[in-house]
């Protein structure tokens, strides 16, 4: 099977889906109560595709699953709901402090900076929606930066040329 293929087969009775990269989160409803499985999706060769199968209760590798899963199911792993919720309290977090400190940057005729866990340079930020887009200073290039690769955000004059 393809990879669109597995997915929909995989996702044929649950009751929700979502698709984090190769990680296929499910929401299963089992009566009243529901719960979460994931898929690890691999490509096995050009045209087949494979799933590793992952659970609560045995634990999972992944923390991409969605917030409104987590809010919906029973605790199992607290540790790991623990770890998935911060991880989306961070994104959050980041995504307004960049939201405020860009728009403040056009109002004031400044460019926003970001340093990356990636190992870039700064970037200059050119743009924050829908993903953040930021300009390598020696290249020109511009990278994609996932919000949770940000860790520094700073404010700066813009040159002079």
């Amino acid at each position: 099977m393809n990879r669109t293929e597995l997915i929909h087969y995989y996702s044929q009775e649950c009751e929700s889906k979502a698709l984090r990269g190769n990680t296929l989160w499910l929401l299963w409803k089992h009566g009243e109560k529901y719960s979460i499985a994931c898929r690890i999706l691999f490509n096995k060769s050009q045209h087949e595709w494979g799933g590793i199968r992952e659970n609560e209760e045995s634990g999972f590798s992944k923390l991409t699953c969605p917030e409104n899963y987590i809010n919906m199911t029973p605790v199992v792993d607290e540790e790991w709901r623990k770890k998935v919720l911060d991880r989306h309290k961070k994104k959050r977090e980041t995504k307004t402090k960049l939201r405020e400190m860009f728009r403040k940057s056009k109002e004031e005729n400044k460019i926003l900076k970001v340093k990356t866990l990636i190992g870039f340079p700064e970037l200059t930020i050119e743009e924050i929606y829908p993903s953040i887009v930021g300009r390598h200073p020696k290249t020109e290039l511009l990278y994609r930066i996932p919000l949770l690769d940000v860790r520094e955000i700073t404010q700066h004059e813009k040159e002079i040329k």
